[in-house]
């Protein structure tokens, strides 16, 4: 386990991750994977892949965890479009991207991300963010029906857990998927 591993200090949807098999994690190692990959690691996911484009990280972050997981240096963007090619798919999507990077994930490829994932995507947003679009963070219903509209899909926000206060309040917010 990673060290700095600590649930209060980095909290996750866990209960979601819980009922999984396979997970990917896009933009996971910028802090060792503390944020996400670790509960993968401390509640024994079966098979899990990590992406990111930093490589010096990506190897160090294999020091810590399982070296049977898949570890994929490349943009996350371009690694998703290439994992929905290869009919690759994952229980769990989760994407951590810098917090000026949540447009690209919500809006430009996020079907990319949706294609890939059988049960649950875990993706980042900030309270600023969500308020720039008219969104109330505490509603689940409403970020629910901006993203089902936007995609023309239907989405399921099941829950928005708050992990730090940095931008007014870094969230993750779970999507359940229903296809």
């Amino acid at each position: 386990m990673h060290p700095q591993h600590d649930d209060k200090l980095h909290p996750y949807p866990v209960q979601q991750l819980t009922e999984c098999k396979s997970a990917a994690f896009f933009f996971c190692v910028a802090f060792g994977g503390i944020y996400d990959v670790s509960h993968a690691h401390k509640h024994s996911v079966d098979e899990v892949t990590l992406v990111d484009i930093n490589a010096d990280k990506l190897k160090e972050a294999k020091k810590f965890y399982s070296p049977e997981w898949n570890y994929i240096h490349g943009d996350a963007f371009e690694v998703a479009t290439e994992l929905l090619k290869e009919n690759k798919s994952f229980d769990l999507v989760s994407c951590d991207p810098w917090t000026g990077m949540q447009s690209k994930i919500y809006k430009d490829n996020f079907l990319d991300f949706y294609n890939i994932t059988n049960k649950y995507m875990v993706f980042l947003a900030t309270k600023e963010y969500l308020y720039s679009l008219g969104i109330d963070i505490a509603d689940v219903t409403q970020i629910s029906s901006y993203l089902s509209k936007l995609h023309n899909l239907n989405l399921n926000v099941v829950s928005v857990i708050k992990r730090s206060d940095y931008k007014s309040g870094v969230y993750w917010v779970t999507i359940k998927i229903d296809k």
